[in-house]
């Protein structure tokens, strides 16, 4: 396109001297002298400069067709305006040298050029041809002897910022064998800088001589215009000179430290084609993005062969780009049949094992690979890049991948042509530095993106997406300069992950899409909002209140090109409040309202009700804006008082300028009358006029008027008066209370603040404070250069923050120079008293002749007088000595924009703490010192610490030792060295050394060893019944900073156990190793024995991420382990559990428990103090358990009421328990067996059971008497403890008796029926001795009611069950017959085997069982007796 430019250019000025030849020549000059001298040739120059595109206009022509003619005022447009300007042309030259074929110009004189911005391209224009000749032809020789352009001034957008230039030179342009010779030397005007160009070039012979210098300083033109970053000055030495078949090249160019060039360029002629050779030495880092800069730091080589064909083919060789870290290969051919094959690949160069490091950052891979092929016109790319174990400043990323392809339908350079655009990428263990950056975007992102691109730098986008942990943000739509037409979608699943770049806690989610509508470069902007919240907390507890629930928003926003902005509809509503806004803001006038509305104050704080709105308008045109605001509450109480109406109207005047207004209060509070006026006024250059303030609510007044300098010294006063500040309590939500006036005078004399206060209270109440008595008498003279104070204050019986304190006394006499200060205080057991001078000579300064304060004997007084001088921008502090209890605390230095601070403190009794919090009980001493220099913002320094023999309240719970601690290191800055240690007796042995950060944001590098007794948590866990054994090893490292500590190493723990006596869990054998890798712990290994060889272990990883509730993942395993055996439950299973989310707060805990067996044990005697099991879920609770439940239900609501809070840890629960047999009910005379599934749903804090465990075998003993059951299940309803559903019925006597067992495990209850009905005792006598119980004999009817007593819970211990026990088997059976008593015995020796041997008076009574469990309603069984008898049978049952 520039070549065809100038052609056109130099086509038309040679169209334009061979007119002027014709008009000379042939007798057409009389013509010109007849139409003026400007028509012609203004004509001549129009046709020759101007286009369909670009038109040329030209104010007045000075000596037309003459030596010396002068063109002025010429003016340059397109179709979107004037965009060059040239205000005077001079041209001298010798008209006679045309008549020999030469256009000799003496002198070209240019006055002030001004290009406003760039023109608009040209559209369609056919590309040059390829044979067109290097230098145009023309049909005469031209000669310019002298040129001089006095100003070229560029306009901000042509290169990036304006500028100003001047240039003078020389140019011949003659046929072949002369060729072009062009001198030119270019000034920066509004800055320094110079160009110096000489070229000189004859196509004949194809020599040419090249010699370019430049030169210009910081934000020149060459920086400018390439966007070097930085700006940076510029130098660049360019020469050359020979024939193009043997040219040779040198070249240094040098822009900053960071980028630069030096080597030379080789032309040869080979045979049909022209061969290249590049050799250059370079520096680039600056030119590269930041994280990959650190790669090509120093020297970078480029050497390059290309190859330039006669037939126009270009092939590349060998073009490779190598620095130390990484190296760049292209090599490829364009065709001369103009179709593209290249291929690049980029890839970094280890340095250190494995590994590319340099200046603080390293990476593992980085592999770069690319391919053009196709027509020139329209080539098809491909692209990847990979990168591996990257670290910068910024962050760490773990892996990347990364897709490109574009394909275009056709030549790029046809409007028609679409390129198809396809794009993939994900970053994996992303690690930023920046911990709010860390939080928001996570560990992971993807990028996808797909739609056509268009000429002109635009597309259609189907997809344009990113995703990370934070966020998902997305586009589809049109997206070109022109332009924007799409929807942008973001969902911001949680808002948690925002809290620290917020700098505020933000809780729930969020999902907004927006309708754009944007021509940019008319400034045209449309926005339709739609989206919506859930669960939005803001960190602020009202606000919080109002936002609950769901939230919604809409509306449109839209900027014209007029400027100003049009709101349509906007609006945010929620469950407890709604907001609008309409109207429109614009230069003429504005008129934008809006409102918000509250329907239930009570939402915005409990001790409020009511409705609440404002509404704000605002008028006016755009730079002289006026709001009117109205704020109101009605129909409310505030703290249980009326409020019928409050309102607040302020209207406020010229916003952006001399701010003034009024506000004024009208309303009723509690029945008592509100008013108020207050008058302000923004001065210029500076401060605040308060005319008017009177404000009065009950009893309570305020009035005064005020004067704000721009200095912000007042002038004026204010008078608060108060018959009782209960009044007040209403708005101020708490309760107030008492009598007060107050006066306060100010004003400012000769540049200072002068200060008059007298007040006087009586029963002052108010939160965290109450007092008696308050008198205040104080006057102050330049109170903020050199004050001088006179007065007293006096407080009685004040109570501060719960503390009571008997009198507060300050007094202050003022003198010429100095006021003497008294300050005296007494409380419960504590008493203060210090006196101190404060002297305004210059420098101020404050002498502090005594200070003591005692309590509970014990002491702290100033040692020696101490003196706080004022330096600039400090305080110097001398002499400063402290005793307390026989130590002694020293301070020495100054404090300001330097620091030179020596501390100490020797032998610091740490009980002296009691003398600021009577409850801190701390004993032990504290010897340390310091140096501190440098700044408050870098100090310097060494310092040391020694704490020896400290006990707490914690540590002596704990059992331990007085611990000692000791620790030194030096400031340097930013930082502290460390090296402390941390002993306590074999109970704990720390120490930590390395580097710390003085703030958040500084680099952490801590190495932290040592050992510790797990029994150290036996304190806590004691109280519970659980004890843990076991000795725990350190090995700790940390890196990160101090708000995102990055963790290696690990903690183990080694010979350990862990009992809980109440649960009856014991684990030994405990083992544990939990590694640390950055934000990250990693339980690579836990493990523990059960009683019984069964098992636990465990594996997963944490995130330390408190915010985020500690994510992570736990899998628990365990085979034939006992969970539980607490005397009534023992409990063995396989487990296979899942814990995953924030283990913190609310995981989710899954998996199977296959239970392998589970013994329930009924107890025989219910002690007198049993209660409920805490935690346990009842489902369809009756009687006594239904009567407790709603009182428990009731006492839950009182405590609701009272603002209890959910717990902060709640698991969701999804378990499912499997039992197919082997769960055992045993006491009482039931010896069962069950087995079936549970499904353990809800959550820990409110479990949901469903299912429970059926009957398979079971029988009851009563006395010498049996029963089968015929049905049975066990329920679970939250806890281990079980509810029990039994049936036994059998045959006694003349009856069908049945024994109904129910209730909770551990509270049983035995009902007792027959058919017909009987009485209990009745059904229990017949069951027992197959008789009425008015036949019993005595001995019977003892046996009878000790057996009634046994069921009732009464009774004593089973003997047959403690023998079982002992025995260990599963089941025990003693039974008398005719033939004499048996006994029988049987254990499962699988999940469906089970031997039993039996003994009996006679042969036939004793033998072996074999019973196998072929499914879960077929059983298989085989006999053999002693008598040599045996039997087999096959049994089915079911359940109807």
């Amino acid at each position: 396109m520039g070549k065809l430019r100038i052609s056109r250019l130099l086509a038309g000025l040679g169209a334009l001297l061979i007119a002027a030849t014709l008009v000379v020549f042939t007798g057409l000059g009389g013509f010109a002298q007849n139409a003026g001298d400007r028509g012609v040739l203004a004509d001549l120059i129009s046709k020759a400069l101007s286009t369909d595109g670009s038109q040329v206009s030209i104010g007045a022509v000075d000596g037309a067709l003459s030596s010396d003619a002068t063109i002025r005022d010429i003016v340059i447009s397109d179709r979107d305006g004037p965009w060059l300007r040239l205000d005077r042309a001079r041209l001298i030259w010798t008209r006679s040298a045309l008549l020999l074929r030469r256009l000799e110009v003496n002198r070209l004189e240019i006055g002030k050029l001004e290009i406003l911005r760039k023109p608009v391209p040209e559209p369609g224009a056919p590309p040059p041809a390829d044979n067109a000749p290097i230098l145009p032809e023309l049909p005469l020789k031209v000669i310019v002897e002298a040129f001089h352009l006095g100003e070229l001034a560029l306009g901000p957008t042509v290169i990036g910022a304006p500028a100003r230039l001047s240039a003078t030179g020389a140019a011949r342009l003659g046929p072949p064998n002369e060729g072009l010779d062009f001198r030119l030397a270019g000034r920066r005007l509004d800055m320094g800088g110079s160009l110096d160009v000489n070229l000189r070039f004859v196509p004949q012979s194809t020599q040419l001589q090249l010699a370019v210098k430049l030169d210009e300083p910081a934000g020149g033109l060459i920086s400018t215009i390439a966007d070097l970053p930085d700006r940076p000055p510029v130098k660049l030495d360019l020469t050359g000179d020979g024939p193009l078949d043997r040219f040779r090249a040198t070249l240094a160019f040098a822009a900053g430290p960071t980028i630069g060039a030096n080597g030379t360029a080789d032309l040869s002629r080979q045979g049909a084609a022209r061969r290249l050779l590049l050799a250059l030495d370079s520096r680039i880092a600056g030119l590269m993005p930041p994280p990959v800069a650190p790669v090509f730091e120093g020297s970078t080589r480029l050497d390059g062969t290309l190859a330039f064909a006669d037939s126009g083919a270009v092939s590349v060789d060998q073009m490779a780009l190598v620095s130390a870290l990484a190296r760049l290969d292209v090599n490829g051919l364009y065709g001369a049949d103009k179709n593209l094959d290249f291929k690049i690949t980029a890839a970094a160069r280890p340095n250190a094992e494995g590994r590319t490091v340099a200046s603080g950052a390293e990476i593992a891979k980085l592999a770069f690979d690319a391919t053009i092929r196709g027509p020139a016109a329209g080539p098809r790319i491909n692209a990847s890049l990979q990168a591996e174990g990257a670290s910068v400043p910024m962050g760490k990323l773990g892996k990347l991948d990364f897709t490109f392809t574009a394909t275009p339908t056709g030549a790029l350079n046809d409007p028609a042509t679409r390129t198809v655009l396809v794009s993939d990428g994900e970053a994996s263990g992303v690690a930023l530095t920046d911990p709010g950056l860390a939080r928001f975007i996570g560990d992971r992102l993807r990028f996808t993106l797909r739609g056509t691109a268009s000429e002109g730098g635009g597309g259609e986008f189907e997809t344009l997406k990113l995703a990370f942990g934070g966020a998902e943000l997305g586009y589809a739509g049109r997206l070109d300069p022109a332009r924007i037409l799409g929807k942008v979608q973001a969902r911001l699943p949680d808002l948690s992950r925002l809290s620290m770049l917020a700098g505020r806690t933000l809780k729930g989610s969020a999902a907004i899409s927006a309708d754009v509508d944007a021509e940019p470069k008319k400034r045209l902007y449309a926005v339709k909002l739609d989206g919506g919240a859930e669960s939005l907390t803001l960190g602020q507890e009202a606000l919080d209140r109002l936002l609950a629930g769901k939230l919604t928003l809409g509306g449109e926003i839209r900027v014209p090109a007029s400027s100003g902005l049009v709101v349509n509809g906007l609006r945010i509503a929620g469950i407890h409040v709604a907001a609008t806004a309409d109207g429109a803001l614009g230069a003429q006038g504005s008129s934008l309202k809006a409102n918000i509305a509250i329907p239930d104050l009570r939402r915005a704080d409990p001790k409020l009700s009511g409705q609440g709105a404002f509404d704000a308008t605002l008028t006016g045109p755009l730079d002289k804006l006026d709001a009117t605001l109205k704020a109101g509450i009605s129909n409310a109480t505030a703290l249980g008082r009326p409020v019928p109406r409050l309102a607040l109207d302020a209207t406020l005047r010229d916003l952006q300028g001399a701010l003034s207004g009024d506000a004024r209060l009208s309303g009723e509070v509690d029945g008592r009358p509100a008013t108020g006026v207050l008058r302000f006024a923004k001065r210029d250059p500076g401060g605040w006029a308060l005319p008017q303030l009177d404000i009065a609510i009950g009893s309570v007044t305020l009035n005064g008027a005020l004067d704000l300098d721009a200095s912000n010294l007042a002038e004026g006063n204010l008078k608060l008066a108060a018959r009782n500040l209960d009044d007040l309590s209403a708005l101020a939500l708490a309760k107030l209370g008492g009598r007060i006036e107050a006066d306060v005078k100010l004003a400012r004399p000769t540049g200072g603040q002068n200060l008059d206060l007298k007040a006087s209270a009586q029963k002052l109440v108010a939160p965290s404070v109450s007092l008696d008595r308050l008198d205040a008498d104080i006057a102050i003279v330049d109170a903020l250069r050199k004050p001088l104070i006179n007065g007293a204050v006096q407080i009685d019986r004040a109570v501060i923050a719960g503390e009571p304190v008997s009198a507060i006394r300050l007094v202050s006499k003022g003198g010429a120079d100095a006021s003497d200060i008294r300050l005296d205080a007494t409380a419960r057991g504590f008493s203060l008293a210090s006196k101190g001078r404060l002297s305004v000579a210059d420098p101020l300064r404050f002498d502090l002749a005594s200070f003591t304060a005692t309590r509970d004997g014990r002491r702290i007084a100033l040692a020696r007088p101490a003196s706080f001088t004022a330096i600039d921008g400090g305080v110097s502090i001398r002499d400063l000595s402290i005793a307390l209890d026989g130590g002694r605390i020293a301070l020495d230095g100054e404090v300001g924009k330097a620091l030179d601070l020596r501390f100490a403190a020797q032998n610091v009794p740490l009980s002296a703490a009691r003398l600021a919090s009577p409850t801190l009980d701390l004993s032990g001493t504290l010897d340390a010192e310091a140096t501190i220099k440098g700044t408050p913002e870098a100090p310097t320094g060494p310092w040391r610490v020694r704490i020896a023999r400290l006990v707490a309240p914690q540590t002596r719970s704990a059992g331990l030792p007085p611990i000692e601690i000791s620790g030194q290191g030096a400031l340097d800055g930013r930082h502290t060295s460390l090296d402390a240690s941390l002993n306590a007796g074999r109970f704990v042995s720390l120490t930590a050394k390395g580097r710390a950060p003085l703030g958040g944001d500084g680099a952490l590098d801590l190495s932290i060893q040592g050992k510790a007794d797990a029994q150290l948590a036996n304190a806590q866990l004691a109280a519970d019944g659980r004890r843990l054994t076991g000795q725990l090893a350190l090995d700790l490292r940390a890196g990160g900073t101090l708000a995102a500590p990055r963790l290696s190493g690990g903690a183990t723990l080694s010979g350990g156990s862990f009992s809980d006596a109440l649960q009856g869990v014991k684990l030994t054998g405990l083992e544990a190793r939990v590694a640390a890798n950055g934000p990250d712990l990693v339980i690579e290994r836990f493990a523990a024995q059960t009683p019984g060889g069964g098992t636990l272990s465990a594996r997963g990883n944490v995130k330390l991420d408190p915010a985020a509730g500690f994510p992570g993942t736990i899998r628990i395993e365990g085979r034939r382990a006992q969970l539980v055996d607490s005397g009534l439950v023992r409990a063995v299973a396989d487990l296979n559990l899942d814990l995953a989310g924030p283990l913190a707060q609310r995981p989710r805990i899954g998996g199977r428990i296959d239970v392998v067996t589970i013994e329930v044990a009924v107890p025989d005697r219910l002690p007198s103090s049993s209660r409920p099991v805490d935690g346990i879920r009842h489902v369809n609770a009756k009687g006594q358990a239904a009567a407790r439940l709603a009182a428990e239900r009731k006492a839950r609501a009182v405590a609701n009421r009272k603002g209890a809070r959910a717990p902060a840890f709640d698991a969701v629960l999804d378990i499912t328990v499997s039992a197919p047999g082997r769960v055992f009910i045993r006491g009482r005379g039931i010896d069962a067996e069950l087995g079936g599934d549970l499904r353990v749903g809800g959550t820990s804090g409110a479990p949901a059971l469903i299912g429970g465990f059926d009957l398979r075998r079971g029988r009851l003993n009563l006395a010498s008497q049996r029963l089968d059951f015929s049905k049975g299940r066990v329920t679970f309803s939250g806890d281990v403890m079980p509810t029990l559903d039994f049936v036994a019925e059998t045959r006694a006597a003349d009856v069908t008796a049945r024994i109904i067992v129910s209730g909770e495990a551990s509270a049983p209850e035995f009902t007792f029926t027959s058919s017909p009905e009987l009485p209990p005792d009745e059904v229990l006598s017949r069951l027992l001795f197959a008789r009425a119980s008015g036949s019993l004999s005595p001995f019977q009817a003892l046996q009878l009611a000790q057996t009634a007593a046994q069921f009732s819970g009464a009774g004593g211990d089973d003997v047959f069950e403690r023998i079982r026990r002992s025995l260990g088997v599963d089941n025990l059976d003693v039974q008398v017959g005719p033939g004499g008593p048996t006994v029988g015995v049987s254990r499962a020796i699988s999940d469906n085997i089970t031997l039993g041997v039996k003994a009996g008076a006679k042969p036939e009574d004793s033998g072996v069982s074999v019973g196998i469990d072929v499914t879960r309603r077929l059983k298989l069984q085989a006999e053999t007796n002693a008598d040599g008898s045996a039997a087999v049978g096959v049994g089915a049952e079911w359940e109807y």
